[in-house]
């Protein structure tokens, strides 16, 4: 395979390292960087024996200096947890080492490590059962003193180069800054509350910082153009250099799915999160599903669905972690906003959502200018009929699934919308398995249903077109006349006049054909209820009227209003 090149991001890293004030024993014989700590990386991740010269021997404030300075460089190299399996994951300790080569032979009692992460700066996770991993395995298993490192040996035949990658043009000429800035704030005012993966702050820093050289960060130029190509979406009128928004950053995303464009990082991920949102609302189910899965796919990549939270190295020697507080708190927020808009875009189409292998992330911390924690809520209940199905669908259990959502506060006509959305999801799980919910839970879908159409109007006028305002009022009807009692026939009218309210707003074709379907499903339902009806009239025949409150009896003896209260039928006990 040709020798692969990352360009600006290696020598940004070169610029970035930092000399140790003195090295141990070991590095300065063997010539080889080193960091100052007890034990030093180089040591910690070969298994040597790290010791320093009295004379020369690191003092902690300097230790501490070096490890401030390389703080933010990003180009630690880690490895996963060394200790057998059978330790629980908060005892197990993670390895910093030098950046070629990456990972470590083995712990202090012997054993092999289970699972690696190849670089902070790559941000790499391999298994140790990967093949990447194992001439590393074997070297070190074999004593050598240098083991091969963590690369795709013989990954193919290396007959053909590497595709070639191109951005053709700059988004400083597509775009001022200040109509980006504008935009984005849109994109924070709108969007930004449901899915809070982003730091405002951070990000207009970032942008202000790298607009000169925005192509010299690929995934973070993409990011930028699809906030802004999204902050015009939820802008009226849109801005006419949408379309050229998305071209340019769908064509740094596309590239980075088969070149070398740039390495897959949280703004890849970023990056592949906002172009679901984006086809979610403007076009066709399965791609936006597609999208969602890339997006969980690259969080898996970077293993931010792990908690990479641990201290410690070989013999308990203290070490930094691998992570900020705040590196890791980024790092939840974008496997949790992935997670949950797959699994809800995923359900909402009727596919799988992606399943994530001993998943150990812990949540976000919860804000309350956002909705992360009703998003997670919801995404919890959608994913958790998804497993019922699979053994059979359960009313008892999708009962109590809708009293989950009932319990849920909405908080904001968003969230109503999206609640009543994955309440949606639950009833059509009764439809396909022929099943009817209770009087209880019927009541408290009917609820969840009304509070939805009821910000549909005020979610309209604020600008904020989520793809649910059709969908919503539309599926509403199909249920309404579906099931057909007295609860849900109480909401035909509102949803009618909702999606006949929408579809007249909208004006668009996807519009009037549900409008429509929903006026041909109520006909349909109001002749099948016409039919019954002449079929009962029939069955009467030419009988004297009859009415609830004039029930006739054969014998007033036999009604039990008049029988005594203490009537003994002359059962014997038993």
């Amino acid at each position: 395979m040709p020798k692969r090149r990352y360009g600006s991001i290696q020598e940004d890293i070169t610029q970035r390292r930092r000399r140790a004030y003195a090295a141990c024993t070991e590095c300065r014989r063997r010539k080889r960087k080193c960091d100052g700590q007890r034990p030093c990386s180089s040591c910690h991740g070969y298994g040597y024996r790290c010791n320093y010269d009295a004379g020369a021997a690191a003092t902690d404030s300097a230790a501490a200096g070096v490890e401030g300075e390389g703080k933010d460089n990003g180009s630690d190299t880690v490895a996963g947890p060394g200790h057998s399996l059978a330790k629980p994951e908060s005892e197990r300790s993670f390895r910093v080492t030098d950046d070629l080569p990456a990972g470590s032979s083995a712990n202090a009692d012997g054993a092999l490590p289970t699972e690696f992460l190849v670089s902070k700066q790559k941000g790499r996770f391999v298994s140790a059962h990967s093949a990447v991993a194992l001439p590393h395995l074997v070297g070190a298993g074999l004593g050598a003193a240098v083991p091969p490192r963590l690369h795709s040996f013989a990954w193919n035949l290396g007959t053909r180069t590497e595709r070639p990658w191109t951005i053709n043009n700059k988004l400083s000429s597509i775009m001022t800054l200040e109509a980006i800035w504008s935009l984005i704030s849109i994109y924070f005012e709108t969007i930004h509350p449901m899915f809070p993966f982003l730091c405002q702050t951070t990000f207009f820093a970032r942008i202000s910082r790298h607009w000169h050289e925005l192509e010299s960060q690929p995934n973070f130029a993409a990011v930028v153009a699809l906030t802004a190509a999204l902050g015009s979406y939820f802008t009226a009128p849109s801005h006419p250099m949408e379309s050229a928004l998305i071209e340019y950053s769908f064509s740094i995303l596309d590239q980075g799915l088969s070149t070398m464009i740039s390495l897959v990082d949280l703004d890849s991920v970023a990056g592949w999160i906002l172009r679901t949102v984006f086809l979610r609302l403007t076009t066709r189910p399965t791609m936006s599903c597609l999208a969602s899965q890339t997006a969980i796919h690259m969080a898996e990549v970077l293993s931010l669905h792990r908690d990479i939270s641990g201290r410690g190295g070989i013999n308990g020697s203290p070490r930094k972690a691998l992570f900020s507080e705040e590196e890791r708190e980024t790092r939840g927020r974008h496997y949790w906003v992935a997670r949950c808009l797959n699994c809800l875009i995923s359900i909402d189409y009727g596919l799988t959502p992606v399943k994530m292998s001993r998943s150990t992330c812990p949540e976000p911390k919860h804000s309350s200018k956002t909705h992360m924690q009703h998003l997670m809520s919801l995404a919890q209940i959608a994913s958790a009929s998804e497993t019922e199905t699979e053994e059979g669908p359960n009313s008892q259990v999708l009962s109590g699934q809708i009293a989950q959502l009932q319990a849920i506060p909405c908080t904001s006509p968003t969230v109503c919308l999206f609640t009543s959305e994955v309440c949606l999801s639950l009833l059509r799980r009764y439809i396909a398995a022929s099943l009817r919910p209770s009087l209880a839970s019927s009541r408290g879908c009917a609820a969840i249903l009304k509070k939805g159409l009821e910000s549909i109007r005020g979610l309209w006028h604020a600008g904020q077109l989520w793809w649910n305002l059709l969908s919503v009022p539309f599926q509403t009807v199909c249920v309404v006349v579906h099931f057909d009692t007295d609860i849900f026939v109480g909401l035909l009218a509102q949803a009618m006049e909702s999606l006949q309210w929408i579809s007249e707003q909208l004006n668009t074709h996807l519009a009037e054909e549900a409008l429509n379907t929903a006026r041909q499903l109520v006909k349909l339902s109001m002749e099948s209820t016409e039919t019954k009806a002449k079929l009962k009239h029939a069955a009467l025949g030419d009988s004297r009227q009859v009415t609830s409150d004039s029930w006739p009896s054969l014998d007033p003896l036999l009604d039990f209003e008049v029988w005594p209260l203490g009537l003994d039928f002359a059962y014997e006990d038993t």
